[in-house]
């Protein structure tokens, strides 16, 4: 069941970059804007599991990695298609977004709260995400999550 909760956390992860996030627009260029409103859509579509808004924000080849493997946007589809994951809120902090031309990295902390088979869980993570841009769209393409102790500050 482990794996069940990082495989929902990888996904949120990932993704999971920007929602609410305080960022000096001054300083910031039009991409690492753009890249900070779509990492929010993403939070804000984990928070309800809207399947529809992140199908349209994972890019197809998308692959979050986590302690136990890699996991593919076909699988988490499924999972999340199937009701057997859910989320009922989704948050990151600490957003911080580097863009090279059309690629971007975003890292952060990550929390995911939703129910499984097994009942409730919370997922706290450090995540990096890979966010690139194509055919004038951005899309995460790639994830890495890392479990944050329980008894550790975030």
């Amino acid at each position: 069941m482990k794996q069940f909760l990082v495989i929902t956390f990888l996904a949120v992860a990932l993704s999971a970059l920007v929602f609410g996030q305080a960022i000096n627009k001054k300083s910031s260029s039009k991409a690492e804007q753009e890249v900070i409103k779509m990492s929010g859509e993403i939070i804000e579509a984990f928070g309800h599991t809207d399947i529809a808004t992140l199908d349209r924000l994972l890019a197809d080849d998308y692959i979050v990695t986590q302690s136990f493997g890699l996991t593919s946007k076909a699988q988490l589809m499924d999972l999340w298609k199937s009701g057997r994951v859910k989320y009922t809120s989704a948050s990151d902090k600490d957003l911080s977004v580097r863009v090279y031309g059309d690629t971007a990295v975003t890292t952060g902390i990550l929390t995911l709260k939703g129910q499984n088979p097994n009942g409730d869980f919370t997922v706290n993570a450090r995540y990096t995400g890979v966010v690139v841009k194509r055919q004038g769209r951005w899309r995460l393409v790639a994830a890495q999550l890392t479990d944050i102790p329980q008894h550790q500050s975030q």
